[in-house]
């Protein structure tokens, strides 16, 4: 029947199932009943109900929390600040040993990932004022020990915090976070360029009115609400390809369907000799099932050497897939200059977003990334984006001690925050809650031992107690508390 923890009708192999399905799989907790339903019609396993996964998680979450962490004088803290509905704030702080993050980036090269990662405070505060960001960092640090550094993202109260905080511990190291860094450098170059926000402009549109059509394929990626310059990569790569499949002049996938018409002696009418457009005019109207018939139709009226100088041109006009691609996309040609700037700008942010990610932030880091940088001649706009990375890098690896390994980036932190939002948008309602707890929970290296531990020494009247505590009621406790006065008043 396998192990269980005590007081418990479930064995550990089912919760910690359970548990994984919805951290790893991203499950719902009604998903996760319904897959167990599935499951017991192949093996005799319990089938748990969601109500029972969610206690567990909030469980295995608040028993993280609540560990005891170790007391280190090499601890990185990664801050950051989660906002929903109503005025709770949470703060998270996470940190990493030195030790430990030159042992992956040493042996692994790769970036953080949740487990490599411990929660170490998780506060909900109603107000995020620096003084306060302060205050809890010195609090932190006589439990776990005084960081060497502090990686953020610098949002104003988090920088206005840590600066703070710096004022009485001077030898702790304050790093702006690479990613947000480089999206604030493309933000200050592309904000006032009117040519890139028409860019925008366009894809938005081109999204809308491709989206319920055969050019779906070709549409332009749905664009961030907030954080927009977080995702200029992602843009630029759809336009450089789009624009690439146009110069492959293949557009059988929109259509194949050739036709002989009046918008097709329109688009010839400045390319073509009036001998050949009267040829094609005793030819209207007719349409061809593909390019072959086509070709095979219009060598047969017009020509070898005719079909030799021209064919290309009336080719491309009575093709309707082009025609159809040209009416939503060929805006997209008169921005391939400046394509070529925002791509050049792109390479120069990921190749020292992926250098720092991998390899972390150390003295010879400027140098490192100067030489990866290509020789190739760049206009104006990028050797200054390239300079500003190098002012980054150079004040940044100035403060690490030679030959030590530290952090650059906060994006183990803002991944957490991007699962806990997963789960949250599935409450009723988006208010900060125990859900929270998703957090701590995420970090976990699961085992069957922890899953054991954690369930015997946490119980649900423990949770809804911290959350008690540090909540109050929630605001959906405190709209079923309206509804029900609004219905004894009907009573009444």
């Amino acid at each position: 029947m396998g192990l269980r923890p005590k007081g418990h009708h479930y064995p550990v192999y089912v919760i910690q199932i359970a548990i994984q399905l919805i951290i790893q799989g991203l499950n719902s907790l009604r998903g996760v009943e319904k897959t167990f339903e599935v499951l017991a019609q192949f093996w005799q396993w319990p089938t748990p109900d969601y109500s029972s996964i969610r206690q567990w998680g909030l469980r295995l979450g608040l028993y993280e929390l609540n560990r005891q962490k170790e007391y280190r004088n090499d601890w990185i803290f990664i801050l950051d600040m989660t906002i929903e509905l109503g005025k709770a704030k949470c703060l998270v702080m996470l940190g990493i040993s030195q030790q430990k993050l030159t042992q992956i980036i040493h042996q692994e090269m790769r970036g953080l990932q949740h487990q490599d990662v411990e929660v170490l405070a998780l506060e909900v505060m109603e107000q995020s004022a620096g003084i306060l960001i302060a205050e809890k960092l010195r609090n932190l640090a006589l439990i776990v020990g005084t960081p060497v550094q502090i990686v953020s993202d610098w949002g104003s109260d988090i920088k206005k915090g840590i600066n703070l905080y710096l004022e009485s511990n001077p030898g702790v190291i304050a790093t702006y976070d690479v990613t947000h860094k480089m999206a604030n450098l493309l933000k200050k170059e592309l904000y006032q360029d009117e040519r890139y926000q028409n860019f925008l402009r366009q894809c938005s549109l081109t999204r809308q009115r491709t989206q319920q059509t055969e050019l779906s394929f070709l549409m332009p990626p749905k664009q961030r609400s907030k954080a927009r310059y977080h995702n200029v990569d992602i843009l630029v790569d759809w336009a450089q390809k789009v624009l690439r499949y146009q110069q492959r002049q293949d557009f059988s996938q929109i259509s194949t369907t050739y036709s002989l018409d009046r918008k097709t002696l329109f688009l010839l009418v400045d390319t073509l000799p009036t001998d050949c457009l009267s040829r094609l005019v005793k030819l209207m109207p007719k349409v061809y099932e593909n390019q072959a018939a086509f070709r095979t139709d219009m060598l047969t009226h017009l020509g070898q050497s005719v079909w030799q100088l021209h064919g290309d041109s009336i080719a491309q006009a009575a093709d309707i897939g082009w025609r159809k691609f040209d009416t939503k996309f060929g805006w997209l040609s008169t921005y391939q200059q400046e394509l070529n700037t925002y791509a050049d700008m792109v390479t120069i942010v990921q190749t020292v977003e992926t250098q720092l990610k991998t390899q972390g932030l150390h003295r010879l880091s400027l140098l490192t990334w100067s030489q990866t940088m290509t020789a190739q001649l760049l206009n104006e706009r990028v050797q200054k984006l390239k300079q500003q990375v190098s002012d980054y890098l150079a004040f940044e690896s100035n403060q690490i001690p030679e030959g030590e390994i530290l952090l650059g980036t906060s994006d183990v932190i803002e991944s957490l925050f991007g699962k806990y939002k997963i789960f949250s948008s599935k409450r009723p309602l988006k208010d900060i809650g125990a859900s929270i707890l998703t957090i701590p929970l995420s970090t976990l290296k699961m085992t069957g031992d922890l899953v054991k531990q954690a369930l015997e020494a946490i119980r649900s009247l423990d949770v809804h107690a911290w959350s008690r505590s540090v909540f109050g009621s929630s605001m959906l406790s405190q709209r079923r508390t309206l509804q029900s006065a609004a219905l004894d008043t009907k009573g009444a």
